[in-house]
Order: C-alpha cells, then sequence, then structure tokens
C-alpha cells in the first residue's frame, strides 16, 4: 500500500490500478483499447485514441457503442473544459399526434418510432477536428480493419449477440422485418461461437464512407438516403 491510498484496495476487485508514463487507454473491449494505444504510440493526442476506441467498439462491441446511438466529451485543455453534447434529436417528421393515433400512450422504446438522429459520427468528426492531431480517416482505420477482416469474438459479444438475435429475429418473423436489417448487420452468418473469426461488410462500408466525408455523407449523402428511405418506408 502507498502513502497516498492509490493501491489500498477498500473492496474485493480483479481490477488493478494502471501505471503509465505515457498515456492509457481504457475500453470494455481488449481490442479496442489496444487500438487507441496504438494511435497514441503514431503520435495521436487523447482525443484521437478516444475516437478510434470508440469507433473500433461499433464493430467489436456493438451493444456498447453503435454508430447510430448519441456521443457526449468533457474535454480538458489548457484553455480550459470544453463539452459536446451529440445527443441525436428526433427527426424532423417526428410527430405526436400521429403517434397517438398509432396507439401510443408513451414514446415507444424499439422499432422505428424509437429512432432519433444519430449524434455519434458526427462526434467523432467535431473532436478530431477541433482537438486531434489525426485526420477522422486515420482514426477509424482500425475499426474499419476489423470489421473488413474480421476479430476473435469475445464471450461478452457471443452473449451480446445471442440475446439480440434471438429477440430481433423472433420479431422479423413475426411479421416485423425491419427488425431483420439487425440480423443482416450484425449476424450475416448467424450468431458466432467465442474466437470465432466474424466480419461486418455492412460496419466497413459504412464506417469507410464516413472516414472519406469527414462524416457528412453519414448526414448529406448516400447512407443518409438509405436512412432516410427506410424509415420511410416502415412509418417512422
Amino acid at each position: 500500500m502507498m502513502k497516498n491510498g492509490m493501491f489500498d484496495y477498500k473492496y474485493p476487485s480483479r481490477r488493478l490500478a494502471l501505471c503509465s508514463r505515457r498515456g492509457a487507454v481504457g475500453a470494455s473491449q481488449h481490442l479496442a483499447a489496444q487500438a487507441g494505444l496504438d494511435t497514441l504510440k503514431k503520435g495521436g493526442n487523447a482525443i484521437d485514441a478516444a475516437v478510434t476506441a470508440a469507433a473500433c467498439l461499433v464493430v467489436l462491441e456493438p451493444p456498447s457503442n453503435g454508430m447510430g446511438g448519441d456521443s457526449f466529451a468533457i474535454v480538458s485543455t489548457k484553455n480550459g473544459l470544453f463539452g459536446l453534447n451529440a445527443s441525436g434529436p428526433s427527426a424532423m417528421g417526428a410527430d405526436a399526434d400521429y403517434l397517438k393515433k398509432k396507439g401510443f400512450e408513451n414514446m415507444p422504446d424499439r422499432g422505428i418510432y424509437a429512432v432519433t438522429v444519430p449524434g455519434t459520427p458526427a462526434a467523432w468528426a467535431a473532436l478530431t477536428r477541433r482537438f486531434g492531431r489525426r485526420t477522422l480517416a486515420q482514426n477509424l482505420e482500425a475499426a474499419i480493419d476489423y470489421a473488413e477482416n474480421g476479430f476473435a469474438v469475445s464471450a461478452v459479444q457471443h452473449f451480446m449477440m445471442s440475446g439480440g438475435y434471438s429477440r430481433f429475429h423472433g420479431m422479423a418473423a413475426d411479421g416485423k422485418e425491419e427488425f431483420f436489417t439487425w440480423e443482416q448487420a450484425m449476424c450475416p452468418g448467424g450468431v458466432p461461437e467465442p474466437g470465432e473469426l466474424h466480419r461486418l461488410p455492412l460496419h466497413a462500408e459504412s464506417l469507410r464512407l464516413i472516414a472519406r466525408s469527414d462524416a457528412e455523407e453519414f448526414y448529406r449523402g448516400e447512407t443518409a438516403e438509405k436512412l432516410d428511405a427506410f424509415s420511410r418506408k416502415y412509418g417512422g
């Protein structure tokens, strides 16, 4: 135990304090953390590493950090603290009266009606432009590589995918075909076993377009058109 209590663990834990001279990266998935560390080694700063790790989690552990989700950040600089709120607003066409006519008394928590405008890609681009040392394309290289060439599935991801597959596959079988797209994107070959090599080609394609356009394509390009068409098709 050190005098400052740094190594004085009051509670049972398998986690140990980490000491590093040149920085560290923490993530819920070890490959994402390693990718973030590689970014630091290549000259990136903490923001670059965070974006790299976050993008990798989109592939390696999608339920924890989806491409269509929200992002938040507090960035500490020599000029003070900066905050980013990239939570997605409701879509422009969202209409409360329409939902009430559909029989909803409360905002639904799943399905097309629950979808908001994703803030995550815009957050990656904004943070990288304002505070990063590398380009967004460079920071997304690792995530694209994992999605395109594959990665060994962890026990946690297998558990998450199994739950999602059983839930959404059942909904698709009940006639809600929009939920089949989850299966196509996440488990194109079925639920992978732990240790199995797993590829996500649709993720690779989307991430590459985001990287090339500094995320603009996601909101005003081909991906945006596909999102809009899908939403309209299923009543969103």
